[in-house]
């Protein structure tokens, strides 16, 4: 029997881009995710994120973890046995909720950068450190009232970040999940 529908290979595309494609199409499908170090399952039912494990790790938590990989392996399939529900967060917030995992990750990675440079900010240019700064508190107030479901504020925020550091990829992606949220343009 002929199945319908395509198979093949896909390079560069991020897992929370193809994540979000399957559940806006409301598919059901299981992914199998690995990278150098862990494998993941991670069921949707009709656009719903609805099972998630890596390694010990199982629902929002596993699902978290993997989105925050940088890369890795995934295999899509539409045939498997579906597996009790242990995700109950709409996938939308799981995304925006990785997203901001990521940007936690990267501050504080940038902050050790920072304490490892010996020259001082006078003279590697202060207003180039202080912009990173701001932008970095912006980005934080943000995540600050999405968490309380303020999201014109979170927007505001974002927006000012964006003006901070437009060439940030975690800002871009952060403001088009915010506007698809509150159905901004």
């Amino acid at each position: 029997m002929v199945k319908k529908g395509f198979q093949g290979h896909i390079e560069g595309v991020q897992l929370e881009d193809l994540l979000q494609m399957l559940c806006q199409s409301y598919s059901s499908a299981e992914l199998k995710i690995s990278n150098s170090l862990k494998d993941s399952v991670v069921q949707l039912i009709d656009g719903e994120v609805s099972y998630a494990s890596c390694g010990e790790k199982s629902g929002e938590e596993a699902l978290l973890d993997v989105l925050t990989w940088e890369g890795g392996e995934v295999d899509i399939t539409s045939s498997f046995v579906s597996k009790d529900r242990n995700v109950h967060s709409g996938w939308m917030e799981l995304l925006l909720e990785s997203a901001r995992a990521y940007d936690k990750r990267r501050a504080e990675k940038k902050k050790v950068e920072r304490k490892k440079e010996v020259i001082s900010r006078e003279q590697v240019g202060g207003a180039k450190e202080l912009n990173k700064e701001m932008f970095y508190k912006h980005l934080d107030e943000g995540w600050n009232f999405f968490r309380k479901s303020d999201y014109e504020r979170a927007l505001q925020e974002w927006e000012v970040a964006y003006g901070l550091d437009p060439n940030d990829k975690a800002i871009r992606f952060n403001l088009k999940k915010i506007k698809e949220l509150i159905g901004k343009k």
